[in-house]
C-alpha cells in the first residue's frame, strides 16, 4: 500500500509505514476488511500517481469525471 501510495519516493518508504502503522485503522469501516500499509494494492493507484493518464485522477478531481473518462478511458 505505501509502495502504491508513494511510488516515485522509495528512500521516505519506510518512514510513511511507520507513521500509518500509528495512525491507519486495522480494518476499513465499511466492509470491516483488515488493511495494512504491507497490504497489496491496485497498480493503478501507483500509475495515478505517477502520471496523470489514469482514470482514478478523476477521483482525485470530481467536476472534471467525464473529460478523464472520455480520455483515458
Amino acid at each position: 500500500m505505501v509502495q502504491a501510495m508513494f511510488p516515485g519516493s522509495f528512500l521516505t518508504t519506510t518512514f510513511f509505514r511507520k507513521f500509518l502503522d500509528v495512525f491507519m485503522l486495522n480494518k476499513r469501516p465499511m466492509d470491516n476488511m483488515e488493511i495494512s500499509p504491507v497490504k497489496p494494492q491496485e497498480e493503478e493507484l501507483a500509475m495515478s500517481n505517477l502520471s496523470p493518464y489514469s482514470f482514478y485522477n478523476a477521483f482525485y478531481y470530481p467536476k472534471n469525471m467525464m473529460k478523464y473518462y472520455y480520455y483515458y478511458l
